[in-house]
């Protein structure tokens, strides 16, 4: 049985909603995707996407920053599992025992 988490719908989600939107027809969104190269992402459309899986978990302050920058300077390209696994992290972070 595959288990698809909260993480992988919210993500798989809004990146359908963005592809739609700009006429990515042909695009098959995988794990490999890539937000920059394959979807034509720009600074904006990161921070769209941060804002609506920070909606989708409004109970966790997720710092998105840690997912795009690495030694303060900005990584070139995230895909879409790096991004399904930051977030899922982060969430399994926010109700671990202190």
């Amino acid at each position: 049985m595959v288990t698809t988490s909260l993480a992988e719908t919210a993500v798989y989600e809004i990146l359908t909603e963005f592809a739609e939107e700009w006429g990515l027809d042909d695009l098959e969104l995988t794990g490999s995707t890539t937000l920059k190269c394959d979807m034509g992402f720009e600074s904006t459309d990161i921070m769209q996407l941060f804002l609506g899986l920070q909606e989708a978990f409004p109970s966790v302050k997720i710092p998105f920053q840690n997912l795009i920058m690495t030694d303060g300077k900005f990584v070139e390209d995230v895909t879409v599992q790096e991004v399904i696994a930051f977030v899922n992290r982060e969430i399994a972070g926010s109700f671990s025992p202190a």
